[in-house]
């Protein structure tokens, strides 16, 4: 399954959730995957999802490192 990570392509099985492609996403950017609760992950319309949230073909996440 497609979805998109800041803009960037990722894919991952049918049935992901939230947390399953962000660390999808830093593996390609070579960050460290194990890093995911320093993230915030958003949907396409800018609402705080949970890393639990179920994910559907072509949809769009934002992640934003928390300080």
């Amino acid at each position: 399954m497609k979805v998109f990570v800041n803009e960037k392509e990722v894919s991952v099985f049918a049935g992901a959730c939230a947390k399953d492609a962000v660390r999808q996403f830093l593996c390609q950017c070579g960050e460290d995957a194990g890093a995911l609760s320093a993230f915030v992950i958003y949907d396409s319309y800018g609402h705080e999802i949970g890393e639990d949230s179920p994910l559907h073909e072509n949809q769009s996440i934002t992640i934003e490192k928390t300080k």
